[in-house]
């Protein structure tokens, strides 16, 4: 089994999302079964068991795919899960909040439209604000949050657990 350590400045969520600003100017460390990194194409993509750090942030997938342009700017991140244990994200998104888990079948982070989509028994909780359902899509500018519903057999409704005193 080859295990791969990498120092890719772009490649997580924390690294121009929602993450303390600490996190942006520390080493980033991924590791994983193998990899397969085209640096003429800017597509690198890690699999079996991925887990990357950086700070406060923490990402893992089966299938962790980055994007980047000719001038080595992301576009984008799509972690899988190809078995029974979601992708995840975890971060604190700014001194003194609360920590932010997410879960999904699959994580989609846009940088560009500024945008993390969580599809597929999507599970995001911080504190004790709990959103569970198929499909969210979350504006990191407009702190908007868009639930969809899946086509069969992933439909379903989206269900909210918030605790107003901390909205």
């Amino acid at each position: 089994m080859i295990r791969v350590l990498s120092l890719l400045f772009f490649f997580m969520l924390a690294s121009t999302a929602i993450a303390l600003p600490g996190d942006r100017t520390q080493q980033m460390q991924i590791s994983a079964d193998s990899s397969h990194l085209d640096l003429k194409k800017g597509v690198y993509i890690y699999t079996g068991n991925v887990i990357s750090t950086q700070g406060s942030s923490y990402l893992k997938g089966d299938i962790v795919t980055s994007k980047t342009d000719n001038e080595k700017q992301l576009i984008s991140i799509i972690a899988e899960s190809k078995h029974d244990e979601l992708a995840h994200y975890h971060t604190t998104p700014k001194e003194g909040d609360k920590p932010l888990d997410a879960k999904a079948s699959t994580i989609y982070y846009y940088p560009r439209t500024n945008k993390i989509i969580f599809e597929g028994h999507a599970v995001v909780t911080q504190g004790s604000n709990t959103f569970t359902g198929p499909k969210f899509i979350y504006n990191l500018v407009t702190q908007t949050i868009i639930t969809e519903p899946l086509t069969e057999p992933d439909g379903g409704r989206s269900h909210f657990l918030l605790d107003l005193d901390s909205l």
